[in-house]
C-alpha cells in the first residue's frame, strides 16, 4: 500500500475554492457531493471502480443517475470553473476539496484531505481504464448511496459496503445540518434545521426534541414537526430514532456538539478518501 500523499491544498487554492462557494446554497450541496461522489466504494470490490479517485462523477453513468438529478451538474460546472484557473489539480481533488472547505466555512470542522486523486475517468466513456482495470460500467450513485426511504437494515447495508459502521452512519447523517431537500431534484421538499447553512448538531437536538408526524401531502413519505410544521425529517432519519443502537449515537451528538464535530471530521475525511491508493478504505475498521 503507498504511503499517505504529502500534498495538501495551498492556502490560494482555498481561498478560490471558496469565492466559488460563496453562494450559501452551493455549500450544502458540496458536502452533499463530496459525499456522493466517493459513496459509491465497495470495500468488498475495491477495483470496482468506485470511491473519490478517478472522478468517474464525470461519466454519463453517475452525472445523470437520477441519485445525483441537478446536484452533479451543478457542482460539476464550479469544479470546471475552478480548474481554468487551476488546471493542473485534478477534478478528484477538488471535488473533495469543495466538500471538505465547505464544512468548515459553514461553521463546522476542519477536515483533513490529502490530495494526490487522479482522474481517470474524463474521456467521457463508460471503457475507462482504471488502476489498470478495464471496468465495463463505473458503479451508479442509485446502487450504492441510500436511498431516502430506507429503514436501519438499508443504512447498515449501503454504508457496511462503504466500510462504515453504525456511529459513522449516524454522525454522517449529521451532515443534513446543513441543505435541504428539492422537490424537483428528490421528490422531497424542506430543511432538516432552521439554519440550514449553518452546520451545527441541530439536526440531532432537532431529532431528538421535536415531535415528528407523517406529512399530509401529495409527495412520499415524510415527516414534519409538530411544533412548527416547517421542518424536514426523511424515512432514513427517522430510522436513527427507532433503531436503539442508533439511537445512542443521536442523544450523545444532541448533546455534545464538540463530539459530533470530532467524530464527523474523522469520518468525512474517510469518505473522501475512499478509493484513493495510499488510503485504507479496504480495510477500514468500522465504528460502532
Amino acid at each position: 500500500m503507498s504511503a499517505p500523499h504529502p500534498l495538501q491544498p495551498s492556502p490560494s487554492l482555498r481561498a478560490r475554492i471558496l469565492d466559488i462557494l460563496k453562494n450559501p446554497e452551493a455549500r450544502p450541496s458540496a458536502v452533499r457531493f463530496g459525499y456522493h461522489v466517493s459513496g459509491t466504494y465497495n470495500v468488498n470490490d475495491p477495483e470496482s471502480g468506485g470511491g473519490s479517485n478517478g472522478a468517474a462523477i464525470y461519466l454519463h453513468e453517475q452525472r445523470d443517475d437520477p441519485a445525483n438529478k441537478g446536484l452533479a451538474d451543478d457542482m460539476i460546472s464550479r469544479v470546471d470553473q475552478l480548474r481554468l484557473t487551476e488546471p493542473d489539480v485534478s477534478r478528484a481533488d477538488v471535488c473533495a476539496l469543495f466538500g471538505a472547505l465547505a464544512v468548515k466555512d459553514m461553521g463546522g470542522p476542519e477536515i483533513p484531505v490529502r490530495m494526490g486523486r487522479q482522474d481517470y475517468w474524463v474521456d467521457g466513456t463508460a471503457h475507462a481504464k482504471f488502476k489498470g482495470i478495464d471496468v465495463e460500467a463505473p458503479p451508479t450513485a442509485s446502487a450504492h448511496l441510500p436511498a431516502a426511504s430506507g429503514d436501519a437494515a438499508h443504512l447498515r447495508d449501503v454504508f457496511n459496503r462503504q466500510g462504515f459502521g453504525d456511529r459513522d452512519i449516524v454522525v454522517l447523517s449529521g451532515g443534513h445540518s446543513v441543505g435541504r431537500c428539492h422537490i424537483e431534484r428528490s421528490g422531497y421538499d424542506g430543511a432538516w434545521t432552521e439554519n440550514p447553512t449553518e452546520f451545527d448538531n441541530s439536526y440531532f437536538t432537532n431529532l431528538v426534541n421535536l415531535t415528528w408526524k407523517p406529512r399530509e401531502w401529495d409527495g412520499p413519505l415524510q415527516y414534519t414537526d409538530e411544533e412548527t410544521g416547517t421542518l424536514l425529517m426523511l424515512p432514513t432519519d427517522m430510522a436513527l430514532l427507532t433503531d436503539p443502537e442508533f439511537r445512542k449515537h443521536v442523544d450523545r451528538y444532541a448533546k455534545d456538539c464538540d463530539g459530533f464535530f470530532a467524530d464527523f471530521a474523522d469520518a468525512y475525511a474517510r469518505v473522501l478518501e475512499l478509493g484513493c491508493p495510499w488510503s485504507s478504505s479496504s480495510t477500514t475498521t468500522v465504528q460502532q
